[in-house]
């Protein structure tokens, strides 16, 4: 299914549902070991994941 900037509004997305929304996006572009970091300056939550891929020169490179 193809989205357009149109399919979410951002006016009203909540900070929470929109770190949400980049959680499952990471989740759907193949990102694994996803993890919740709460805290800092700004009172907002970082996610930290790693993703794998395949460099055909050294062979699979992962990346956090």
């Amino acid at each position: 299914m193809l989205f357009d900037e149109d399919d979410i509004n951002f006016a009203v997305l909540s900070s929470d549902r929109f770190e949400e929304l980049c959680f499952d996006l990471l989740l759907r572009y193949g990102f694994q070991n996803l993890v919740w970091r709460r805290g800092g300056s700004d009172s907002g939550r970082d996610i930290e994941g790693s993703l794998t891929t395949n460099n055909s020169l050294i062979g699979d490179v992962s990346e956090k």
